[in-house]
């Protein structure tokens, strides 16, 4: 396998668990939509599915915070080469070749990480919470 498999692999699959961990914590808080408490003209969350919601919602904040924090590192980094080549009159910038820090993808990589245990742990809760009102 050459590395460069390796990267596809990892953008692929990395995008993914991107995408399903943003449809479960959209299903996560359907789910608690649905198990709402409607009393006339007020409607309440039991309390035990309060924690699982604000993991979903942390779960979809950090989802867009890796995505800001990747869009701004990277399109910082691609200016600053940009203009350093323009600077220098070099042509066709879009194909030189220039070294990214591997520290660069550790902020958007921290709030993936973030995401998909804080989903987890929330759909964890929610199961917990369904083992108890079904007395399993």
């Amino acid at each position: 396998m050459k590395i460069k498999d390796a990267r596809e692999s990892y953008y692929y699959y990395s995008g993914k668990t991107s995408d399903i961990s943003r449809q479960l914590s959209f299903v996560g808080l359907g789910i608690i939509w649905i198990f709402r408490i409607s009393e006339e003209s007020k409607i309440a969350i039991p309390d035990e599915l309060i924690f699982p919601m604000i993991a979903f919602v942390l779960s979809l904040t950090c989802d867009l915070l890796q995505y800001i924090t990747a869009t701004l590192i990277w399109g910082s980094f691609h200016r600053h080469h940009e203009a350093k080549f323009e600077l220098l009159k070099e042509e066709r910038i879009s194909e030189k070749e220039v070294n990214a820090s591997k520290y660069l993808n550790w902020p958007a990589l921290f709030f993936f990480s973030i995401k998909v245990t804080v989903l987890l742990v929330g759909y964890f809760a929610l199961l917990k919470y369904f083992v108890h009102i079904l007395r399993l």
